[in-house]
């Protein structure tokens, strides 16, 4: 007999929310709490400034979740 572990052996797989997912729900939630603080506390701030940098924190979430993902398969 093989004693390799198959499907069945391994135990329930983990529930696993895909990273796109999870940065674009972060980006609407930035989005909502900086309309709410202009609103609320006059905040004012630049809009080409918000988007670049919401874009930079966005793909830079997105790579680091591919290779984390990456190094977890590999296991």
């Amino acid at each position: 007999m093989s004693e390799h572990p198959t499907p069945e052996t391994r135990g329930p797989a983990s529930p696993r929310v895909p990273v796109g997912t999870l940065v674009f729900g972060s980006v609407a939630v930035v989005l909502g709490l900086l309309l709410l603080g202009g609103l609320l506390f006059e905040l004012v701030l630049d809009p080409a400034y918000v988007a670049v940098g919401l874009l930079v924190l966005a793909g830079a979430s997105m790579i680091i979740g591919g290779i984390a993902a990456g190094r977890r398969s590999r296991r």
